[in-house]
């Protein structure tokens, strides 16, 4: 399927969760080969494609941990994927409690 993307100035999103999520158990997480993982590799193609000045993506922090059997891993990749696209990345893991909501959910955000 073609699809068409404008020019861009900022990347900014995330992409599915459930493969990294504590919803699911870390020994059957499949992380970057799992059914909703496996979308980094379409916006990976789009930062190539386009290469836009800044990204920023945020996911779950247990994706920091991905995979079970491999620990870091699928994080590691994904650094390197922006290191060769020529990225300087950043990365923090922030507690949404910090900012004044009423739960304690720990995201991840990924700044290129």
């Amino acid at each position: 399927m073609k699809r068409t993307v404008c020019e861009l100035f900022a990347g900014v999103g995330g992409f599915p969760w459930q493969d990294y999520s504590v919803a699911s158990s870390l020994a059957t997480s499949k992380g970057l080969e799992g059914k909703e993982g496996v979308l980094w590799w379409s916006i990976r193609e789009i930062l190539e494609e386009k290469k836009p000045p800044f990204v920023l993506l945020e996911n779950v922090d247990r994706f920091l941990k991905s995979t079970a059997s491999q620990r870091g891993r699928d994080f590691g990749i994904i650094l390197a994927c922006f290191r060769d696209e020529g990225y300087t990345v950043e990365w923090r893991v922030i507690n949404e409690a910090e900012y004044g909501y009423q739960q304690r959910c720990r995201r991840t955000f990924i700044f290129a």
